[in-house]
């Protein structure tokens, strides 16, 4: 008795609450609402995790939101930008989807523990020389064309440097 819980009114927020909110669907979902479970309890990323003794992140989400935003707001090519990588769980159905990525986070324990969710199958011990490369001050990343970057070392101050040539390797520091 939707009737016994509510008047039909236009509400403060601007919304018109009419008697339709009190048509019976039977239970259905709403078609507005995303249907996904989370279950995740013996993936790959979390036994690495244990195995290597890195710290899971505790927000992680199934692979199925943010791939159902990539095919709905970009194309295969495309650059996907995931400023809170976390578990790095949009990355993954980046590159799934055939899209390029970018993730960032402030915590390297979780960007570390967040390559198992590329390594999939490889070798152990090579997923351990990974780890180790990952933690090198001096590791080496692959910067696109025409990016500005400001690098800096313990012993000068930060120089901002672009970087034109097609793809470059440039040492990071901490």
């Amino acid at each position: 008795n939707p009737g016994g819980f509510y008047e039909p009114c236009k509400r403060p927020s601007g919304h018109d609450i009419s008697r339709g909110f009190d048509v019976d669907n039977g239970g259905a979902i709403p078609s507005n609402l995303l249907s996904i479970p989370n279950t995740d309890s013996n993936s790959y990323y979390l036994r690495m995790c244990k195995h290597f003794g890195l710290e899971r992140h505790p927000a992680r989400y199934p692979e199925e939101l943010p791939s159902f935003f990539i095919k709905m707001l970009t194309t295969p090519g495309d650059v996907v930008l995931d400023i809170f990588a976390g578990s790095n769980t949009t990355g993954r159905a980046a590159e799934r989807l055939a899209r390029k990525w970018v993730s960032f986070d402030d915590s390297l324990e979780y960007l570390k523990a967040s390559s198992f969710r590329f390594v999939e199958g490889f070798p152990e011990d090579a997923v351990e020389t990974l780890l180790r490369e990952l933690v090198n001050p001096r590791a080496n990343f692959m910067i696109p064309p025409n990016c500005t970057l400001l690098e800096s070392n313990a012993d000068a101050e930060p120089e901002k440097k672009t970087y034109e040539k097609p793809y470059q390797q440039i040492s990071m520091f901490r």
